[in-house]
């Protein structure tokens, strides 16, 4: 085959697959969803592993002092449990592949669609894939990775430079200790992230994998910064809520990897989910806004 391809003259170019999918922003952000997904479905999977674990340790200590019935009756609910959880690991199996097909593989699509665009673009007859154990040596002139990142990141480029921001949304303190109030802040972080989520170039990433780390129903700004440095973020989010005669009071800021607050917007609004929801959604907004800015700024300054 070298022999014919020589013999032909034909316009070769190489890229690197592997270094274009760990530069490609969208995809990159596409397999933190899907890894976000995976957790969140695995912890379903987790609880029931615990209940049999728990079931089975019962069982093991308590079997000498339970009646041969008591221990077939046990064994019996193990077994249901146990059938319960393959049945549920493969659905769940199912689901991120289903979700791999919908959010992660467009973006390999893409990755192929502008090879080839750029391939027909230059009149390249063959495009190959880097690969050190194929390939001894090429000529850096040919290798057409980076104009390939170029062309795929280029939305990223004019936003907030070429890398995604990780960010994180801590429980809201409540000045006010009420059910009402948690479940309106559980709704104010659901709404959050899902703006979060249209915003290109922001990623993200849940915090529920360190509630252990920092005090949920009491967080502090020490307890959360220990939390950010394990999740590797880039800037959080934080606030704090009240509730007074039915008027909600909050505020909402977003911070540096530091502790260090870039931006706030606070406001107050019946307790109607109708009425803060869109205020909520509002601020959201304009908080990443703020943030992107402050970005650009520093990446002119340096």
């Amino acid at each position: 085959m070298l022999f014919i391809i020589i013999s032909q003259k034909l316009n070769i170019a190489f890229v690197d697959i592997e270094k274009i999918k760990n530069n490609y922003y969208d995809y990159k952000d596409a397999l933190n969803q899907l890894k976000q997904f995976q957790l969140e479905k695995e912890r379903s999977l987790d609880s029931l592993k615990k209940q049999i674990d728990s079931l089975k340790n019962f069982l093991s200590e308590q079997r000498s002092f339970l009646t041969d019935e008591a221990i077939y009756e046990l064994e019996k609910k193990i077994e249901q449990k146990e059938n319960e959880y393959q049945n549920l690991a493969r659905n769940i199996y199912e689901q991120i592949s289903q979700k791999y097909q919908q959010i992660v593989q467009p973006y390999i699509n893409k990755i192929y669609l502008v090879i080839d665009s750029i391939a027909k673009r230059n009149n390249y007859d063959i495009v190959l894939n880097k690969n050190k154990d194929l390939i001894l040596y090429f000529s850096s002139n040919v290798d057409i990775t980076d104009v390939v990142l170029t062309e795929l990141n280029k939305g990223y480029s004019s936003i907030i430079g070429p890398s995604i921001k990780y960010i994180g949304i801590f429980s809201f303190k409540l000045n006010t200790k009420t059910s009402k109030l948690k479940d309106i802040s559980d709704k104010m972080v659901s709404i959050m992230e899902n703006e979060i989520r249209k915003i290109q170039g922001i990623t993200i990433v849940s915090t529920e994998q360190t509630s252990n780390i920092y005090n949920k129903d009491n967080p502090t700004l020490d307890g959360i910064l220990k939390a950010v440095q394990i999740l590797k973020l880039d800037a959080f989010i934080w606030g704090e809520l009240d509730i007074k005669e039915n008027v909600l009071y909050f505020k909402f800021s977003i911070y540096d990897k530091e502790g260090k607050e870039i931006y706030s917007r606070s406001s107050q609004s019946s307790d109607k989910e109708e009425e803060w929801s869109k205020i909520v959604s509002a601020y959201t907004k304009d908080i990443i806004n703020k943030y992107k800015e402050t970005l650009k700024k520093w990446k002119n300054f340096w």
